[in-house]
């Protein structure tokens, strides 16, 4: 096989998980299984400690073929992830470090699954923690990176990806990825849904890699902890985000939460910070900027209808009806793909089709997701 090129397959948005009681954990092992749409000789392990504020170690790591859904691998395929030839690796607070060049083979539809155990307290400050149907991660108590299965009664739901950032895979001269970039709508299943598309194509030569923070907005990031979670402002994370080996193309559908978040009551959220439609699309052109430095081709998302959503009025969904206006006429992208078009009710056009809503009016549900995937042109990939 012509493995040749480093391509990013597989990835996560940076933030600050969730404050609780319980930040730190100790001799424990957690198992990330990870949708590969690739074929490759090869990986490469990111991590990032970004929002620590203590050194974290990585006692141990490995990666593996995932053998099902419920944290089992194939054990004569579990390989040890090395760092300059050592099997551990502290990561500096609001640091990153990248593995060493791992020969593994992998093929498209395998699942990856890392196991990463902690053996010293260790403060998770730095992950991911949406869920949806796609997103398998488990945690068990002791060093098990080397175990095939997780014993059933023994493990549990991890709460976040930490650490683990982004995966490269060595693979084929023509292969690339596409970055999709944005905040909690992102974080679910149509980024999936996507992938499973390229896996049923079958060449092994594309992926789609979710770049995406809950809560997050084009401007501003909160300072208090209750909201630290919605992690950097977009102008902060973009470039950083989209910035990885082999991607060639962005999916950017950004800019809700500065609608929404805005209340009046909240000193976080103060009305002030409502932008206009004209200034959404200056906070685009910025990401677009940053994109075309980068040499990628970039593709907008409108955005997803918000009425009956806690803090729905008709002043601020003109705000949403407007920039989606901009995103349909303007010629400063390479496409756009009309997400609000796919979900929206054709008898409501302010309101989710039924079969679309999740429940709180603004996050779809698994048939809005799937036809989220639909509006997405596949020849983007080709």
């Amino acid at each position: 096989m012509n493995y040749s090129k480093w391509v990013n397959g597989w990835g996560l948005g940076v933030t600050h998980p969730p404050l609780t009681e319980a930040q730190w954990t100790k001799d424990t092992t957690v198992r990330y299984v990870l949708i590969n749409t690739l074929d490759a000789g090869a990986v490469r392990l990111k991590f990032s400690n970004r929002f620590g504020e203590n050194p974290a170690e990585l006692t141990e790591v490995t990666v593996a073929i995932s053998s099902d859904s419920k944290c089992g691998v194939v054990s004569d395929t579990i390989t040890n992830v090395t760092f300059g030839g050592n099997k551990s690796i502290t990561i500096a607070p609001h640091g990153e470090v990248v593995s060493d060049d791992i020969p593994f083979n992998i093929k498209n539809g395998e699942k990856l699954a890392v196991s990463i155990y902690f053996g010293e307290f260790t403060q998770m400050n730095t992950g991911f923690t949406y869920e949806n149907i796609y997103m398998t991660r488990r945690f068990i108590e002791g060093n098990q990176t080397h175990s095939d299965n997780f014993d059933l009664y023994k493990m549990s739901f991890a709460a976040s990806y930490n650490f683990l950032w982004s995966v490269d895979f060595l693979t084929y001269p023509d292969s690339y990825s596409v970055a999709a970039f944005g905040d909690s709508i992102t974080s679910q299943e149509w980024v999936d849904i996507i992938a499973q598309k390229l896996i049923l194509e079958g060449n092994g030569k594309r992926a789609i890699v979710r770049r995406a923070v809950s809560g997050s907005r084009i401007f501003g990031s909160y300072p208090a902890l209750s909201y630290f979670h919605y992690g950097e402002d977009g102008e902060t994370r973009f470039e950083r985000e989209v910035n990885h080996d082999g991607v060639e193309k962005v999916i950017i559908l950004h800019g809700i939460n500065d609608i929404i978040h805005p209340d009046g009551k909240n000193p976080m959220r103060p009305m002030s910070n409502m932008p206009t439609a004209e200034k959404l699309a200056n906070g685009i052109r910025g990401y677009l900027s940053s994109a075309k430095k980068l040499g990628y081709k970039t593709y907008l998302g409108t955005l997803l209808p918000i009425k009956n959503w806690r803090t729905y009025d008709i002043p601020r969904d003109n705000i949403r009806i407007a920039f989606n206006d901009w995103i349909r006429t303007q010629n400063e992208t390479d496409g756009f793909i009309d997400f609000e078009k796919a979900v929206r009710d054709s008898n409501d056009p302010r309101a989710f089709d039924p079969a679309c809503n999740r429940g709180d009016n603004l996050h779809a549900s698994v048939e809005g997701y799937r036809r989220m995937a639909e509006a997405v042109d596949m020849s983007i990939f080709e």
